[in-house]
């Protein structure tokens, strides 16, 4: 064994590793003791050396340099959730949270509401703006228009994008994808280089209790589908991918999670070149949103922790814009709305996660991830291809009964105590400190993918007592 003439001791091998850890466990059997599986799909070892890795992953940047001078290596947007009532109180909402530390806003339209008076003296060059259409996303496209026109707003002052895709249609039960809608975004956005008036939507797998290997297999098969329609109506692969930004979640999963994300974008680069287009990774536009699967109802203060190391996860693994979603949205007490606004402000400016562009770059745990899922990915991609598509996935029922099966499977084990959950099956607090109109009983019908939550059916026990 040689010694290291700059450090003074000597470098083990991964045997003498293994041999140590072994002697450590004193006959205990050393892959039922210390290996696991992720997503049941991916064989996790309690350490890794350089020969685990097929291919050590270089860091890699998620955003262009910037323009301006003085800002972070490391950027990215703080949104926060608007769900309008009337213009006026609501505009007063939106800019006092912009002065409070919200970078960009998401907000939840039906297409009737006046974007001029809600956006009233807010600098939209200076923010994102995500409109994610509650009903018609036809009539929210109007209001969008309408908005442009009245305000004067040049392309490079509008920033941020439209959460839809011609697929929602299908989801949602209408009769077809919508490519004529889809076809008069896409021409009226062009030239509109930060906005994307299209974004292929992972989180509604997710939410439904879909794994993270799921929640990429079906959005990238569901990204293939939109491209491949779009194209043979006569639009170019390389405005498409230009055009297309991706909404995503990170779950409990910390560290698999950074792994997802970064793999999501190396997958869509490597998309990109089978259409003949070039597009690097810092390209691809990530709006990542929290997980609502991974929250309760039943212990709220839990939830903002969980809240914190999801972000941790979404910035890490390369968000572009970040939201931490409040679990009850529009009827979210105060301390969770300002409690979602400010981790973002906290891991920003007190614990310096913009200071490094890729600080998870060079972890060989999370270069096997990252490896790992990209593989699994594309050889599940391949398999629904091989059989019709994701439409056809979606239409026979393949899809939901994958993610029902699983959320079913992960729902039980919690009722179960199998899958320990702080406030729920541990450390549970009296029924009497939670609001029974808080909770709502999921009426799921075939083929349909509703939201839900892994301590959902603790809470229906529960609740329904109370």
């Amino acid at each position: 064994m040689s010694v290291s003439k700059d450090y003074g001791f000597s470098p083990n091998t991964k045997k003498e590793w293994l041999d140590l850890v072994k002697n450590n466990l004193k006959g205990k059997d050393f892959d039922r003791t210390l290996k696991s599986s992720l997503w049941e799909e991916i064989d996790i070892s309690p350490i890794y050396f350089s020969e685990d890795i097929k291919s050590q992953e270089n860091a890699i940047s998620f955003h262009p340099e910037p323009d301006t001078q003085g800002l972070a290596p490391r950027i990215w947007t703080n949104l926060v959730s608007i769900y309008p009532n009337d213009a006026k109180s609501s505009n007063a909402e939106i800019l006092e949270l912009l002065n409070s530390g919200a970078e960009g806003l998401v907000l939840h339209l039906n297409g009737t509401e006046d974007l001029g008076l809600l956006l009233d003296q807010v600098l939209t060059e200076y923010i994102s703006i995500y409109f994610l259409p509650e009903s018609s996303a036809a009539l929210v496209f109007e209001s969008i228009k309408t908005f442009i026109s009245d305000s004067g707003i040049n392309k490079d002052q509008l920033k941020g994008g439209l959460i839809w895709a011609p697929s929602n249609n299908i989801i949602n039960k209408q009769k077809d994808s919508d490519g004529q809608l889809c076809a008069e975004l896409l021409d009226f956005f062009s030239g509109y280089k930060d906005f994307y008036p299209m974004m292929i939507d992972f989180v509604k797998y997710a939410d439904a209790g879909a794994s993270g290997i799921q929640e990429l297999t079906f959005g990238i098969s569901e990204l293939i589908e939109n491209l491949d329609k779009l194209t043979e109506e006569g639009f170019g692969p390389s405005l498409l991918f230009q055009q297309i930004g991706y909404f995503t979640s990170v779950g409990n999963q910390y560290f698999p999670e950074i792994a997802k994300l970064k793999a999501l974008r190396a997958l869509i680069s490597e998309l990109a070149f089978e259409y003949n287009v070039a597009f690097n990774t810092d390209q691809v536009h990530l709006l990542v949103a929290t997980s609502n699967f991974t929250k309760s109802l039943l212990d709220r203060e839990t939830n903002f922790i969980r809240q914190t190391y999801e972000a941790m996860s979404g910035i890490l693994g390369g968000a572009n814009s970040l939201w931490v979603r409040p679990i009850l949205g529009s009827v979210s007490s105060e301390i969770e709305k300002r409690v979602a606004r400010n981790i973002s402000i906290i891991l920003r400016e007190e614990s310096y996660l913009g200071k490094v562009i890729d600080p998870a770059a060079g972890a060989y745990f999370l270069d096997y991830l990252q490896n790992e899922i990209a593989e699994n990915i594309r050889s599940k991609v391949k398999e629904i291809e091989i059989k019709g598509g994701w439409l056809s996935a979606y239409e026979n029922g393949s899809i939901s009964s994958q993610i029902i099966e699983r959320r079913d499977r992960i729902q039980r084990e919690v009722v179960e105590n199998q899958i320990s959950k702080v406030g729920v099956n541990r450390y549970e607090k009296p029924m009497d400190q939670f609001n029974v109109l808080d909770f709502e009983v999921i009426q799921e019908g075939s083929n349909q993918l509703f939201p839900s939550r892994e301590s959902y059916l603790v809470e229906l026990e529960k609740f329904k007592k109370s």
